[in-house]
């Protein structure tokens, strides 16, 4: 595998921990407004409306939040799935060292974040990351 595709893989797979955050902030959010939702008595509530188109109304309503939390679930099962295989093979072939740097650049971290967060010089910051990109190629092509 060439190194652009596998900086590529890591981009989107890393990143995908950020979009899983969101999808469960978007269901927490799903869940707020399933359990806001009343119909009341249908008196003095304002807009005139029958009880029954309120009832109505409502069911279609919670029906629209269910359906908006299942595809949530399932974004965040998928975002999980893609994560978990590119987290194995940074975890089963590169040193702690590595996968700090690796980690911390493609979750969408500049050069100059990464060095603070791995307390390296940018030389030898760089240099782990050659050799981070370069094993998992290897890697990659092994399962491949």
């Amino acid at each position: 595998m060439e190194e652009k595709e596998m900086k590529q893989i890591l981009r989107k797979s890393l990143r995908h921990a950020s979009y899983m955050a969101e999808e469960q902030d978007r269901l927490r959010q799903l869940k707020v407004d399933l359990e806001s939702i009343s119909v009341g008595n249908g008196m003095g509530e304002g807009g005139g409306g029958q009880p029954a188109d309120k009832v109505a109304a409502a069911v279609l309503r919670r029906e629209r939040i269910c359906r908006k939390m299942e595809e949530c679930e399932a974004q965040i099962s998928r975002h999980g799935e893609e994560m978990a295989e590119v987290h194995q093979m940074l975890f089963a072939v590169l040193t702690e060292e590595e996968r700090r740097v690796v980690i911390a650049r493609y979750s969408g971290a500049s050069w100059d974040m990464v060095r603070r967060r791995v307390h390296m010089g940018r030389s030898t910051m760089f240099r782990v990351h050659e050799r981070a990109i370069k094993k998992l190629c290897a890697a990659w092509d092994k399962i491949a």
